[in-house]
């Protein structure tokens, strides 16, 4: 039987999740909402409300974010197996592409079972591309302690990513070290998880070259926790492939 090792953290209900319970959630700007994309990112496992449980938006809605948590199973998978959401927010093998949301401590065999899993502590996705589906921040002992986020970025043709930040950081610094030979034009761009611009494009073209943001917008670089943000990487022509080191300080 699936076994509960962890503490929930209250959040608010963004509709009825009251037939949601042990399923994949995420954060919206409503609150917290199951999840309905099927390889979707998950922020945590919904767990009940407290005094009752959450039916409308609004209501306080308990979330499971870490240790040992248990989910209902939308088919069958082994313990070790890493897995994602299916379209009601039910945990299923995670193919190419998809976010991993979490790895099964237990087997299921069926959907609908509860089984036990425990949050990833790589989230990269399955893919191999670290920076699809990057790393949470590293946990921090005190506020205002500083954190290094490094992230690599492949050689492919523009694209934004997304990350996961575990805890409310303010952006500091963003610094770019090329990989390979680029171009002029080839930039990386902070962003917020809606798109708005934290920092300037930044110059990512020549090999080996350091460069690093020349603007940061106050009113944007704080991320909430779990919000996460976006980082756009455009490529003109030669190669995209460079390493970017997020800097930030841990805000309360």
């Amino acid at each position: 039987m699936a076994q509960i090792d962890s503490s929930p953290i209250q959040r608010v209900a963004g509709g009825d999740l009251s037939a949601r319970a042990w399923r994949f959630g995420k954060e919206t700007s409503a609150g917290v909402v199951a999840c309905t994309v099927a390889g979707e990112r998950a922020d945590g496992i919904i767990g009940s409300g407290f005094p009752k449980p959450p039916k409308v938006a609004g209501d306080a809605v308990d979330v499971y974010v870490e240790r040992l948590i248990k989910v209902e199973a939308g088919g069958a998978f082994n313990g070790g197996d890493s897995l994602t959401t299916d379209n009601v927010g039910r945990a299923v093998l995670a193919g190419a592409g998809d976010h991993i949301n979490a790895i099964a401590t237990e087997p299921a065999t069926a959907a609908g079972q509860i089984v036990g899993i425990r949050a990833p502590y790589s989230r990269g996705p399955s893919t191999g591309l670290a920076v699809v589906n990057a790393p949470l921040a590293p946990a921090l002992a005190a506020s205002g302690a500083e954190v290094v986020i490094a992230i690599d970025i492949p050689d492919a043709p523009t694209t934004t990513y997304s990350y996961v930040n575990a805890e409310r950081l303010e952006v500091t610094g963003i610094t770019v070290i090329k990989d390979q030979p680029g171009a002029a034009g080839n930039t990386i761009q902070l962003k917020t998880a809606g798109g708005t611009a934290i920092s300037d494009a930044i110059a990512a073209a020549g090999d080996k070259a350091v460069t690093s943001a020349g603007t940061l917008d106050k009113t944007q670089r704080t991320l909430a926790a779990l919000a996460g943000s976006q980082i756009t990487a455009t490529k003109v022509g030669g190669s995209m492939a460079c390493q970017v080191f997020l800097h930030a300080i841990k805000r309360p």
